[in-house]
């Protein structure tokens, strides 16, 4: 995987309102070695009074009866609303995506935390889901505000909050790429014709209905140029890389998914392009303890340790935790060249965990 991002390309785009995101369930930290989907399906899939089989390889199901649908979201929608989880790492994730200026983001889950951390942030967004079966309650989306104000963030398989517009099984599947593929969608074209660059991160693309749905939108280009296409997977050995590069014009690239998300916060941040609510969004009461949320923020884990490390200075057990950490640090640091990609986020995973522990027993 030779090629790099050409950040002289990304950056402006990001900063003009020009770039379109993409995020699969891979760019969604739940645990230190796990993703929010996967331990979704973990707690609703396995319960075999609803499902009578899990297909893992597409993230679909097959109920026992049909009855079983709105029993089954019900499982869904409680996993995701469940205060008890520790959504640390997902909410670190989703605080920075959500201030950066994208023209729209494409959800390829149907979950709605990204939705849900815009409002908690006080941040404003059009808000939408793919209509794939109209009903009397559900219409067709007909038109888009593109201001560059308000980004556009789109739940593409659907929604938990939808029984009938969601992706769930394969019958699903099959509807909502029929009604893809039916060209009615002018709103979509306009969407990503209005785009100069595209970012896909942490999509499944091993999915042979992703590369359908690729091969689609792939169409809704500018007449007289290509907008360039990045993709940062989770796993770099792509088996089908070929077909997206050569026939999609999609450039797998060499970097990490989080350096670049926070590479690309960094820079916003330094020029004041962060999305900005109405009321800044606080995570800690203590000033010092906020800062070290922010560097945590732009990927400066040595420098989150070690302003931690100067504000517990008199509380030794703190310490000692820290100076693990610390330690932890500096051989991941030195190693990670020679580490799998999977390998080396699930260690760092652990020690930003780890951290956003120790702040918040801090902060209590």
């Amino acid at each position: 995987m030779p090629q790099i991002i050409d950040w002289n390309v990304l950056k402006p785009a990001v900063q003009n309102k020009r770039c379109v995101l993409f995020l699969g369930p891979e760019a969604y930290p739940f645990d230190a070695g796990e993703t929010v989907e996967t331990a979704m399906w973990k707690a609703t899939a396995e319960d075999v009074s609803l499902v009578r089989y899990f297909y893992r390889d597409d993230g679909l199901v097959l109920f026992q009866k049909k009855s079983n649908r709105g029993r089954f979201l019900e499982t869904v929608q409680q996993f995701f609303d469940d205060p008890e989880k520790d959504w640390s790492l997902t909410h670190l994730q989703l605080e920075k995506i959500v201030r950066l200026p994208f023209l729209a983001i494409v959800n390829l889950t149907f979950d709605d935390l990204l939705l849900r951390h815009y409002r908690e942030a006080g941040l404003d967004c059009q808000a939408m889901h793919y209509i794939f079966r109209p009903s009397l309650t559900e219409k067709p989306i007909s038109d888009l505000s593109l201001d560059g104000e308000k980004p556009v963030v789109l739940n593409l398989l659907g929604s938990i909050r939808s029984s009938d517009n969601l992706v769930l099984t394969h019958n699903d599947l099959f509807d909502f790429l029929r009604s893809l593929f039916d060209d009615k969608d002018q709103w979509l074209q306009e969407l990503l014709h209005e785009a100069d660059c595209f970012l896909f991160i942490g999509v499944p693309f091993e999915k042979w209905y992703l590369q359908l749905l690729l091969q689609k939108l792939s169409k809704y280009k500018k007449s007289h140029d290509e907008a360039e296409r990045y993709a940062l997977p989770d796993k770099k050995e792509i088996k089908m890389q070929e077909l997206y590069s050569h026939e999609l014009k999609i450039q797998f690239v060499e970097e990490l998914q989080q350096d670049v998300i926070e590479e690309l916060y960094r820079f916003c941040e330094e020029r004041d392009l962060l999305h900005k609510a109405g009321t800044t969004p606080r995570a800690y009461k203590k000033e010092a303890l906020q800062a070290i949320h922010r560097s945590l923020l732009r990927g400066e884990i040595d420098k989150a340790i070690e302003a931690f490390l100067a504000f517990a200075q008199q509380d030794r057990p703190l310490t000692d935790e820290l100076t693990l950490i610390s330690a932890q640090y500096q051989t991941w640091q030195k190693e990670r060249a020679g580490m799998k990609t999977e390998e080396g986020n699930i260690v760092r995973n652990k020690m930003v965990k780890a951290l956003l522990y120790l702040l918040g027993e801090a902060d209590g």
